[in-house]
């Protein structure tokens, strides 16, 4: 196999600042509904091509509801998250690992926001990879980016909350 990429590399890049500077503005909540969204129509489908979901990953998307409802502690959510983690040393296959781990920091964005970004970063290889297949040159997968990250982006705005009164504190360390 060819030495892929396995995550977007450009930080400075307008699309990854763009969605930096949004996600900013949002609750812990809203960034939860919205990575739980990617999960269930970008990602999942990816993963399920090679391995049909897990009961973990099952689980952990009714806990992101019952997260939100109220009806789940934080620690039994860390719980649920922290078994689809553990599927990482089981997926073999490139492209399906990519979306896993873009599943797992998408599930964990309620206590580490920081990972929407991670979930960014990773899905879009992902996406590309899935629908590009894997042999053009990684110049030519750049020229995607955007586009991907404006797919994921459009998908926060649509549920943001302008002026949000509890947005996330983030220092983005990179």
């Amino acid at each position: 196999m060819k030495n892929m990429r396995k995550t977007i590399k450009e930080m400075d890049a307008a699309y990854i600042v763009s969605l930096m500077q949004l996600i900013e503005t949002q609750s812990k909540e809203t960034l939860l509904k919205w990575t739980s969204t990617c999960v269930k129509e970008d990602f999942l489908p990816i993963l399920e091509k090679e391995n049909p979901m897990d009961e973990c990953i099952t689980k952990a998307l009714a806990g992101v509801d019952a997260l939100l409802n109220k009806d789940l502690t934080l620690k039994d959510y860390k719980t649920l998250v922290r078994e689809v983690n553990k599927m990482v040393k089981e997926v073999k296959d490139f492209v399906p690992l990519l979306a896993l781990r873009a599943i797992h920091c998408a599930l964990a964005v309620y206590y580490t926001p920081t990972h929407g970004l991670g979930m960014v970063l990773y899905g879009v290889v992902a996406l590309e990879y899935d629908q590009l297949g894997v042999e053009l040159k990684e110049a030519d997968y750049k020229a995607y980016d955007a586009k991907f990250c404006a797919h994921l982006e459009s998908k926060l705005k649509a549920i943001a909350i302008e002026n949000e009164v509890n947005p996330v504190k983030i220092d983005w360390h990179c």
